[in-house]
């Protein structure tokens, strides 16, 4: 529990560092791990997710011969590339790759442990299909490293033995593939959730209108 407290303190910082810069993709990375720590994998795969979707789109920009002169300094690639170099005020445009090449290197380092972070938090909610297609596209990309080997051998064990246990329900070729594809569903409740509030019955929902009926009632003082 004091571990979990400890957590929660640095996931806060983790929040406020992307609420400053947004546009950072090891903030959100590190996040995810953290999110990983706490055991929630599903947003631990969402934030690794968006720092992929950051590094994706810089690449496609700088990690190529073709010069973008015109190249708006407040383009994503831009904004990224400058959150990169630790200067998020000024960003310099497509003409000015004196820095770049330190930022490609260290853009496809943050891009692996994306990867990573993406394959491990699928594994943690039983998401092996999914987890097994990452961990193929990241060795397609940079190789079977030792981790990501680990990985893939532990997401296909696992997807075996969830295939298995389809398959002794007597089930249909068609069900146990659209089985394996969805994965596990786990439901988690959340610290910052009220219990009552997690499924849509009728008393979770008569809740929630009440509580915005108060709201629009509530005068609003300029």
């Amino acid at each position: 529990e004091i571990l979990r407290m400890r957590l929660g303190k640095v996931l806060i910082a983790h929040y406020r560092e992307i609420r400053l810069d947004p546009y950072n993709p090891k903030s959100w990375i590190n996040r995810s791990r953290h999110f990983m720590k706490l055991g929630y994998g599903e947003l631990a795969v969402s934030d690794a997710y968006k720092a992929r979707l950051l590094l994706d789109c810089f690449l496609d920009v700088f990690d190529t011969n073709v010069a973008y002169p015109d190249l708006d300094k407040d383009s994503l690639p831009c904004k990224v590339s400058a959150a990169l170099a630790g200067n998020t005020r000024d960003s310099v445009t497509g003409a000015a790759r004196d820095y770049e090449a330190g930022n490609v290197f260290n853009a496809k380092s943050l891009q692996q442990q994306a990867f990573l972070v993406i394959a491990a938090a699928l594994i943690s909610v039983r998401a092996y299909h999914d987890a097994i297609e990452v961990l193929d596209e990241a060795i397609v990309l940079y190789g079977a490293s030792e981790q990501l080997q680990s990985l893939c051998s532990q997401a296909k064990g696992r997807s075996g033995s969830m295939k298995q246990c389809f398959q002794s329900r007597y089930q249909t070729p068609a069900y146990i593939q659209q089985s394996m594809r969805q994965g596990g569903i786990e439901r988690v409740a959340y610290p910052w959730i009220n219990p009552q509030e997690l499924g849509r019955g009728m008393k979770a929902m008569k809740k929630v209108k009440t509580n915005l009926r108060q709201l629009q009632r509530t005068p609003r003082w300029v």
